[in-house]
């Protein structure tokens, strides 16, 4: 991760856990960015296995432009948004 990238984690004891939305968004930075692994198909894929009723969406959308714009291209695809209840 870049430098610019760490924060959004609490401590929990020796460890650093991230929130649900700076989770996925680093998630996706890292498969998308890093690996270039993450096409449409593949993405849907990933989200399929995940909850993410759970997720404040202004948040993700909020932490999201400090991201790279590959991963608010990816955040930009409806079918993201229809995954969180959007439908945009």
């Amino acid at each position: 991760m870049k430098p610019r990238l760490f924060w959004g984690y609490e401590s929990d004891g020796a460890v650093l856990v991230a929130d649900s939305e700076k989770a996925l968004l680093d998630l996706l930075y890292l498969r998308c960015t890093r690996n270039r692994e993450l096409s449409g198909e593949n993405l849907v894929s990933l989200l399929d296995d995940m909850d993410l009723e759970l997720l404040d969406v202004e948040k993700l959308r909020e932490y999201s432009e400090v991201f790279p714009k590959a991963v608010r291209r990816l955040l930009g695809n409806s079918q993201v948004w229809s995954s969180l209840g959007e439908g945009e």
